[in-house]
């Protein structure tokens, strides 16, 4: 855990030497294919963060967002200009 948490505040140290406003709500799969793996994972905290935020659950569950990354990698690969935060939602859907 110790490790997870170093790496994922180098993450964000390096994200903020790159500071860039994004409008997540309308970032498509096209578009998050570009993005180097560090930001895809910023970008899919950031999602379960908000999603979680508007459903009221504060929990924090490393297997959702991998299983969330995992099926809106498919979703993407079938419809690229769909938004990232669509497939997200769908692919949570899905594995309910």
């Amino acid at each position: 855990m110790k490790k997870f948490l170093i790496t994922s505040a180098m993450a964000l140290t390096a994200a903020t030497a790159h500071a860039e406003t994004s409008d997540v709500s309308t970032l498509t799969c096209a578009e998050l294919s570009t993005l180097d793996a560090e930001t895809i994972a910023i970008v899919f905290f950031w999602i379960d963060g908000y999603v979680g935020g508007q459903a009221e659950d504060a929990t924090f569950d490393v297997q959702r967002i991998l299983a969330n990354m995992d099926g809106t990698k498919a979703i993407c690969e079938a419809d690229p200009e769909t938004t990232v935060m669509d497939a997200v939602v769908q692919a949570e859907a899905a594995a309910e």
